[in-house]
This record gives structure tokens, C-alpha cells and sequence, in this order.
């Protein structure tokens, strides 16, 4: 349900200026961070869905470059991974080596101890460097004497790869009966299922290095065999794990963050408290300082009864609030790039001017004149509004109260022999001490209303509509000068 509220709270005598706003070009090479967040709690997987098509947008924009917040939380972690790369590569040098020398025993240690390092790293990038190294290893089984071995582990090549292709160089009639035969074993096989979960949040979800949703999800569409699941979420290190795929699998993988990653989570938080209060702009240039970006796009999402809401907000480093958007999407639409890229592409076309002396601004309606300004606020503000009603409410009970005792004490003087003055006395006392008592109620549920709006991060109906004209203050023309008026909707 929405309602529009006005209420003019006073009259001002002045003129009322118009702004307009100019579009301005958008420079290139910019270094742009992308903060998603989520306005409330279950939003957590909507924000997923939304921050990986943002960064695909961002990625495939010529003019932009993606700072990858993940990569600056997680920094020590990537760089231990990295050290670990290169080890695997290493020794599976060294194993394929031994291979090419014919010492297959020597091989197989030395691919079998790749392969551990290998399964250790983010398949979702390393995985094709994994299925060479298995192949190796089925090369080197083959022509020590075990092929059934070899044979095993071509299928966990096409479980994993139903499309992978070795080297060439290497194929010998002997192993290429041996693809054939395990690419056939594999198409035959009936697929099957597997349930992830991911705990403590809502995580990206990938299977043997491919994409496949945000969990939790259930596949119903994979090869007999184990498979590498992945998780990763913003903030938190990736998690992996082998699992069997079969009806009523369920692998539960568990996400642990780094102090870096604390601190991001602590940003994306602060940039969605500032999005709720209609205000980010410092929030986003605490951001741009941290990761040493040029630009911040934030991004909020939450959920209403029809679907996805974005807001989305631009700031340049210094704080300049280069354009804003509000878009509402289907929970369907937010599964594909196109909606979201359109929204983004609308962000980017509009870029607001600077001052007249290339000050920042950071407003999103900003002063041009003692009468002239427009304020905005979200749930906070509507309950510093309703707090300060019931004060005042609770102010007027009371000198309603005191009149009401006033005209009792003054019906109690009247003579008793004018009993019709005695009997209308009174009866406007307790019309009084009525509406004393009646504005007693309504300034306690006004108070109670808007303590509650100011302690509560976000009310349980799931938020304000906050669009550029739900939540303001401002002045409007009237007949003989201007009011002030309070508006919003809800």
C-alpha cells in the first residue's frame, strides 16, 4: 500500500527559484568501485544476483576500470594463492618431465602431488589447468601398466569437462580409444542431482568452475561422479569442496573472511546505512579512499511486495554526486544481464554538473537560496516528524487539561439557582478534559511511532519507497507568498 502525506507546517512570504540540471559528458579511463548492498536481510541474494551483472556491465564498459573490492580485502589471501599457482605449476613441470623421460613412477608422485596442489586453488579460474594435469596423470597410468586406472580418470575428466580437449600432441590411437570410450560412458549416464548450501550468508555457486546460481541451489542436471563446488561471497574467502553428485546429496560449504574482509563488509554496511538515509556521499568517499578508486557505484537492493528495488548512486572520490537512479525489476529480471544493464546505461547517461566553481556536490537537491531548498530524509526522519507530533500533541493535551479544570472550577461557582449556565459550564469541561484525553492517546502513539522509526534500521513492511521525490521538505508557491510543506510516501 502507498500514500502521499503533505502537511504544511508553515507560511514563508519569498519567491520560489527553479534549477535546472544539464547533462554533462562522462570521462574515460576512470577507476570505478562497485559497492552492491543489501538494505536488509533478505535481500542478501537478490544483492548477489545484482552485484555479478553490474560487474559484468562494468567489465565489458571501455571506458571503465573495475577496482575489485575483493581483491583489495583479500590481498594477503590472493597472494598466498598466488605463491601456491606456482608451485602446482612447478611440480606438474617437473611430473610431466618424468613422463617425457619415461619414468613413470617418478610421474605419477609428482602429478599426484601437483594435483593436491591444484584442487586446493579457485577452480573457478585454474580449473582447465587441473584437467591437464588429470590427463597427464592418465597418460602416465596408461603406459605404466594400469589402464583401468586411466580409465577411471577419464571419466573424471568428462564428468568435470564434458567438453575438454587435451593436447593434441599427445593423443595416440591407444588414448584416443580411451576418450572414446569415456566420453561415451559419460553421455550415457543419466544425470543427477546435488543441493548446496553455504553458510553464513548467501554465496555465488559454482560447479567444476562454471556458474550455476546463488545459493541455496539444487542441480538437477549433473554427471555421475564428484565434482568441485565452489562459494564465493564479497568480503569472505572462497570455499571448496569435492562432492559426490547423487538424489539427496547435499554439500554444505562454510565461508570464513580475513580482517581486510571485516573491514569491506563494515564499508558495503555503512554505504547501505547511507542509502537508507538518502545521504552516502561520505560513506561512498570513505570507500573511494579505501580502495583507491576514482569513482563509487553504489548500489542498494531491497525487496517490496512487487518485486526488486535499485537505487543506485555515483560519486566521484571527493564526494560530487555524479548521478542517481531508482529502478524496480522482477526477481525474474534480475536472473539476466539486460534489465539491469539497461538501469546502468540510463546511471551513467546523466551526469550532474559540479559547482560554478567546480565545487562538489553532494546533495541530491541542493540550496539555491534562503527560500529556496529541498530536504530529504527516509524512516528516520518520518520518526523524528511523528516524535516531535506527539510532543507537541502531548503539550496541547495539557493546556487542554488545564482548561477543562479551569471551566469545572468555574462551574462550581455559579449560583445554584442558575442551574441552566451551571449545566452548559460543565458540559464544556468535559468536552475539554475529552480532548484532553484524546490528544494524551494520539501524542502516545505518535511518540511511541516515532521512537520506533528512529531506533529500527528498517520497519518489518520493508522500507520506505524512496525515490528522488518520496521523502522531502520544501518550499511551494502559494496565492500570496510560499509555504512550507512536508511530504512522503510510504
Amino acid at each position: 500500500m502507498k500514500a502521499r502525506i503533505s502537511l504544511v507546517l508553515a507560511s514563508i512570504i519569498g519567491p520560489l527559484l527553479l534549477v535546472s540540471v544539464a547533462k554533462a559528458e562522462e570521462g574515460s579511463g576512470q577507476r570505478e568501485a562497485v559497492a552492491v548492498t543489501a538494505l536488509h536481510e533478505r535481500a542478501s541474494r537478490e544483492a548477489l544476483m545484482v552485484d555479478r551483472a553490474v560487474r559484468r556491465w562494468v567489465e565489458a564498459n571501455g571506458r571503465l576500470e573495475l577496482v575489485d573490492l575483493d581483491e583489495h580485502a583479500l590481498g594477503d589471501f590472493l597472494e598466498e594463492e598466488r605463491r601456491r599457482l606456482e608451485t602446482a605449476r612447478a611440480v606438474k613441470e617437473t611430473g610431466v618431465e618424468a613422463y617425457d623421460m619415461m619414468s613413470f613412477e617418478t610421474a605419477v608422485m609428482r602429478l599426484d602431488r601437483a594435483i593436491e596442489a591444484y584442487e586446493q586453488l579457485d577452480l573457478t579460474k585454474y580449473l582447465t589447468e587441473l584437467l591437464d594435469t588429470y590427463f597427464m596423470r592418465t597418460l602416465t597410468l596408461f603406459y605404466e601398466g594400469q589402464p583401468s586406472r586411466a580409465r577411471n580418470q577419464i571419466l573424471d575428466i568428462f564428468a568435470l569437462d564434458r567438453g575438454y580437449s587435451p593436447d593434441s600432441g599427445r593423443i595416440t590411437p591407444e588414448i584416443e580409444g580411451l576418450l572414446d570410450e569415456g566420453r561415451r560412458a559419460v553421455d550415457e549416464s543419466p544425470e543427477t542431482t546435488l543441493e548446496i548450501q553455504t553458510d553464513p550468508v548467501p554465496a555465488w555457486v559454482y560447479v567444476d568452475g562454471r556458474f550455476r546460481g546463488v545459493s541455496p541451489v539444487e542441480l538437477g542436471d549433473l554427471e555421475p561422479g564428484h565434482h568441485f563446488v565452489t562459494a564465493r561471497a564479497p568480503g569472505y574467502r572462497f570455499a571448496q569442496e569435492r562432492h559426490l553428485a547423487a538424489p539427496g546429496q547435499i554439500a554444505r560449504l562454510r565461508l570464513s573472511h580475513s580482517e581486510r574482509g571485516e573491514e569491506m563488509l563494515a564499508h558495503l554496511q555503512a554505504v547501505g546505512s547511507g542509502i537508507i538515509e538518502r545521504d552516502p556521499a561520505s560513506q561512498a568517499m570513505t570507500l573511494a579512499r579505501w580502495v583507491g578508486s576514482d569513482n563509487v557505484l553504489a548500489i542498494g537492493v531491497r525487496l517490496d511486495d512487487e518485486g526488486v528495488v535499485l537505487h543506485g548512486w555515483r560519486f566521484a572520490s571527493d564526494g560530487h554526486l555524479k548521478a542517481h537512479a531508482r529502478t524496480n525489476l522482477s526477481r525474474r529480471q534480475i536472473g539476466s544481464d539486460g534489465p539491469i544493464a539497461q538501469f546502468l546505461d540510463g546511471l551513467y547517461a546523466d551526469v550532474r554538473p559540479r559547482g560554478d566553481d567546480g565545487e562538489p556536490i553532494r546533495e541530491l537537491h541542493v540550496a539555491r537560496s534562503f527560500f529556496d531548498f529541498d530536504v530529504e530524509f527516509g524512516h528516520k526522519g518520518w520518526g523524528l516528524v511523528a516524535t516531535s507530533a506527539g510532543v507537541a500533541t502531548a503539550v496541547g493535551g495539557v493546556f487542554m487539561g488545564l482548561a477543562a479544570r479551569s471551566e469545572e472550577q468555574a462551574a462550581k461557582q455559579v449560583p445554584q439557582l442558575d442551574m441552566d449556565r451551571y449545566v452548559s459550564t460543565m458540559r464544556g469541561a468535559r468536552l475539554r478534559a475529552t480532548a484532553a484525553d484524546t490528544m494524551f492517546i494520539v501524542a502516545g502513539l505518535g511518540a511511541a511511532a516515532g521512537v520506533y522509526l528512529l531506533i529500527v534500521d528498517e520497519p518489518p513492511w520493508g522500507g520506505w519507497t524512496v525515490d528522488e521525490y518520496s521523502s522531502r521538505m520544501g518550499v511551494v508557491p502559494t496565492g500570496d507568498g510560499a509555504a512550507l510543506m512536508l511530504g512522503g510516501s510510504f
